[in-house]
């Protein structure tokens, strides 16, 4: 990767000297895969985007933002009852706790930090990949609309899909990452 940037800094990098992306981000098989969930979509009384989104990518989302929370609460509830027994310990005249369980309250809590910021950044590339994703696969389908709409449809179509592919569509990166908070 550092090749490509110093190649970069220096002259103009070709189409053919950049690294290829990973077949799970291939915005034509993720318009391919999304296109069928949006047709029986569009037969319902009132079509939900959002509940399109769930249908098609839900599982990728809630098993591991139900996994995450769990984490997270359990180590926001770990880490005060850790911290209580550490600062008990410097209380005056206390003798119940000894200095090993001191030691062993205070390595809890760099545990809970550590486990937390080891697990939130993963986490957080992981949602912004599946909000890449689903930006993706609409982009695909909108780019599909425009190519299947017709010329006497007039300019106004390719400006709605521009205005809908720079400003709306980019929400989706880190609509995952607000929706999961």
């Amino acid at each position: 990767m550092r090749s490509v940037f110093r190649k970069g800094r220096h002259d103009q990098l070709d189409a053919n000297e950049l690294y290829e992306h990973l077949p799970s981000f291939d915005s034509e098989s993720l318009a391919e895969d999304l296109q069928p969930h949006w047709e029986r979509e569009r037969q319902r009384k009132k079509p939900n985007v959002l509940h399109l989104i769930f249908k098609v990518f839900g599982w990728q989302f809630v098993p591991i933002c139900v996994l995450y929370s769990a984490l997270e609460i359990a180590i926001s509830a770990f880490q005060p009852l850790l911290l209580g027994g550490l600062i008990s310990y410097f209380s005056q005249g206390q003798t119940s706790i000894s200095k090993e369980s001191a030691y062993l309250y205070a390595m809890g809590i760099v545990l809970c930090s550590l486990v937390t910021s080891l697990v939130f950044h993963p986490f957080m590339f992981y949602v912004f990949a599946l909000g890449t994703r689903i930006r993706l696969a609409f982009a695909g389908l909108v780019y599909r609309k425009c190519l299947r709409a017709s010329v006497s449809s007039g300019e106004s179509l390719g400006a709605l899909a521009i205005s809908v592919m720079s400003i709306d569509l980019p929400q989706f990166d880190l609509t995952f990452y607000f929706f999961h908070d």
